[in-house]
């Protein structure tokens, strides 16, 4: 954003602006050329959008302010991916980029505020200009470039191709060769140019006060300036010759910004006693002020130099986590970063773990080696944290990780003690160690690879319960009377009872359908639904029992067939249900769906409960899941050749990319057939952990099948091994079997049961 570059220039300038102002105080017997020098270069400062490094520089940061920090950057390409991936499921797209949005608010509304300011105050210089040159219209020439005007009352220089120098038309002839010489000074300078420069950078950085004050000094230098080339040469009589026309062409005390160049102008009174004081400075004053200006420009037009840095990265003694991460984040200047083994560090693999997890790339681990250079790609101006692989059963090791190419910060307390998961952010002390692991891992994912997690923490939920799922049975799209019918009750229950919800889920399963079905008449195929409950709310009026159930409804329309099940269409919206318990079931009396558009989320807030609102918006929380249970549901008729549909999944998977040995390669290239795999979900598991039994799953299909069962089994407990971590699959299926086998033991054959269990 152009105006939160301007403000942090402006930041940065503000140091150069007060040193400026101290060695202005130093220098009062120096040239005042050398004053102006100095306002130069707070102008390239001003102007200058990029600067060169120094290890003198005094500036503490030259972007204080970082739009990766205060609004959690997003990713244009994961942003796109998640776009296209909602609008299958979804009637509204979700933004998967969290942003500060009061943050975004304020900046948006001084942006606007910013180019408010500069417009006014470019047009207020406009008018001025121009109602100067109207009043000169009738003046007359004297001289080359010299015109005499009855309606001015002090000589100035008007213009900028072909300036022109006014006089008043009652000017005395004794002061007119002083006037001249002055106002001919200002032409030899460019001082007309000078003053437009000033006045242009004052309406960018209005808003800095700084910036004001620097401009009524700037000019003030300028008249000195020139005053003190003019008189040089001058005795004392000349001096005071001068003296008494500037005296005698004065203005009176006004505010005037973008006045001319003019004789009268500022400071009428220091303007004097300069002149009348004036000595030539000695050859040593000269040298020491330009000295000074030249320091000066070192220390404040350079930036701070942040290229190369080790960080410090602390293995406690007995831990058992893979990777350990330095306190110290870094934003690479590009779209790299290099890095090499420091002290204490030998062989091992070091990873990069954004810290704002808005892009999800998988910056996977890379192997380093001492004496040798690594880069990494990293997304430009995000923040990441570097994590080595050690351990060290005995005492606590301190390593170091030299980078280069970076910026750098201390991570503050209020970030370490938080920890993200989706758009919220949870206090560390509230959540057990399991959940800040699981936490850890899930935001190590890739998006694509988050939306497959259907698993979720209990402390995670906004309620007590983890979301309950209805399954709806499978029925033809094309056949009207194979629709499942409401339930009946033959004897009283109570509202709690099983039986009732099991009629209820039943209900709610037949009143998606029938609205689903109603609106989309065209679709031909099988149709299935699920729904997860958020809250359900029960209420009595005159002697009835009605209930609201909120919640997330899927409707899905597959072609099934031996070749495997294929999506035709759907909706994934957020719904209320009621219905009105009677003698013959839940009969519906209401069936709400948001309505589209910019009226979608004020919807749901004004008929969604409070409390849950937040889900009701968060679609990605639960559509994987739901995925799977009407998957589950297809695989029920029996068309579907599973085996073989698996089989040809992983054929395509690792046929391409051909060039690449890294495994994740081939699942992001051909992300939707690896997302079919954790669709058929148990299906998988049965499939892939009964192959591995085999032995022989050492190649890139075994670390596929790996990569799948670990996301899918992530549900049901705590995995020994990390799959990305293992040598093989079929490594990381042993350490499974040897440690967790109570996870895979329900999806493995009765043989295979008997083969690993026996014992």
């Amino acid at each position: 954003m152009i105006f939160l570059k301007i403000l942090n220039m402006g930041i940065a300038a503000s140091w150069l602006i007060a040193a400026v102002f101290l060695l202005r105080l130093l220098m009062k017997k120096a040239p005042k050329c050398l004053s102006c020098l100095l306002w130069a270069l707070v102008a390239v400062r001003l102007i200058c959008p990029f600067s060169f490094e120094s290890a003198f520089s005094f500036i503490p940061d030259a972007t204080p302010i970082q739009p990766s920090a205060a609004l959690q950057a997003s990713s244009s390409r994961a942003g796109a991916e998640l776009l296209s991936y909602n609008n299958v499921y979804n009637k509204v797209p979700v933004s998967a980029m969290p942003k500060n949005i009061l943050f975004e608010t304020t900046l948006r509304l001084a942006s606007l505020a910013w180019i408010l300011g500069m417009t006014v105050l470019v047009c207020y210089g406009i008018f001025s200009y121009m109602r100067l040159r109207h009043k000169v219209q009738e003046a007359v020439p004297f001289q080359d470039r010299i015109w005499l005007c009855d309606a001015v009352h002090t000589p100035f220089i008007l213009g900028f191709i072909r300036p022109r120098i006014y006089l008043p038309s009652d000017m005395d002839d004794a002061q007119i060769k002083y006037v001249l010489a002055h106002e001919k000074a200002h032409l030899r300078r460019l001082d007309h140019w000078w003053k437009l420069l000033a006045f242009l950078l004052l309406c960018i950085y209005w808003f800095h006060p700084l910036v004001w004050v620097a401009h009524c000094l700037f000019c003030r230098d300028l008249e000195l300036a020139c005053d003190e080339r003019v008189i040089k040469d001058m005795d004392f009589a000349g001096k005071k010759a001068y003296s008494s026309a500037l005296l005698a062409c004065s203005l009176p005390r006004r505010k005037s910004i973008v006045y001319p160049l003019a004789f009268g102008e500022i400071g009428i009174r220091e303007r004097i006693q300069t002149v009348l004081q004036y000595k030539k400075p000695a050859f040593g004053l000269i040298l020491a002020a330009l000295t000074a200006c030249i320091a000066v420009g070192i220390c404040f037009l350079t930036n701070p130099k942040t290229d190369a840095y080790d960080l410090k990265i602390i293995i406690p003694a007995g831990s058992k986590h893979h990777f350990h991460y330095s306190d110290t984040q870094i934003s690479p200047h590009k779209n790299k970063i290099t890095l090499s083994c420091g002290k204490g560090l030998g062989d091992t693999e070091v990873v990069l773990k954004p810290v704002y997890h808005t892009r999800k790339d998988a910056y996977e681990p890379t192997y380093m080696t001492p004496g040798l250079d690594v880069e990494m790609y990293a997304e430009k101006d995000a923040w990441f944290q570097v994590g080595v692989s050690g351990s060290h059963p005995d005492k606590e090791l301190t390593v170091y990780v030299h980078v280069e190419g970076v910026d750098v910060r201390i991570a503050d307390a209020a970030f370490t003690e938080k920890i993200q998961y989706l758009n919220r952010w949870y206090d560390r002390s509230d959540l057990s160690e399991e959940t800040i692991a699981w936490l850890e891992w899930y935001n190590s994912l890739t998006a694509y690879e988050q939306l497959a997690v259907s698993y979720r923490p209990y402390d995670l939920s906004d309620t007590d319960e983890k979301p309950s799922v209805v399954d709806a049975q499978p029925y033809d799209v094309t056949d009207e009377d194979e629709k499942p019918s409401v339930m009946e009750t033959e004897e009283t229950a109570t509202p709690d009872s099983g039986q009732q919800k099991t009629e209820l889920a039943a209900a709610i399963a037949a009143a998606i359908m029938e609205k689903n079905i109603s609106s989309s008449p065209a679709f031909t195929g099988n149709a299935y639904c699920d729904f997860v409950t958020l809250e359900t709310v029960s209420a009595n009026d005159d002697n009835t029992h009605h209930v609201t159930c909120y919640g997330w409804a899927l409707f899905e329309i597959y072609d099934v067939s031996a070749k495997g099940i294929k999506n035709i269409g759907g909706s994934h919206i957020p719904v209320a249900v009621t219905f009105a318990l009677t003698e013959h079931g839940y009969q519906l009396e209401e069936y709400w769906e948001p309505r589209d558009g910019s009226y979608y989320v004020d919807d749901i807030r004004q008929k969604f409960p409070a409390h849950i609102v937040e889900n009701a918006l968060d679609s990605q929380r639960y559509i994987i899941p739901q995925i799977q249970n009407c998957y589950a549901q297809a695989l029920q008729s029996g068309k579907v050749h599973v085996d073989t549909v698996l089989e040809n999944l992983l054929d395509t998977i690792c046929a391409d990319p051909a060039f690449s040995s890294s495994p994740q390669d081939y699942t992001n290239m051909n992300y939707l057939s690896y997302r079919t795999l954790i669709y058929y979900g148990n299906a998988t598991l049965n499939n892939f952990l009964n192959h591995f039994c085999s032995g022989n799953e050492t190649g890139l299909r075994g670390k596929v099948m790996a990569y799948a069962c670990e996301e899918l089994l992530q549900t049901k407990g705590r995995l020994p091994l990390d799959a990305a971590s293992a040598e093989t699959g079929q490594q990381w299926f042993d350490t499974l079997i040897a440690h967790a086998g109570n996870l895979a033991e329900p999806y493995l054959s009765q043989k295979n049961q008997e083969k690993l269990f026996s014992k």
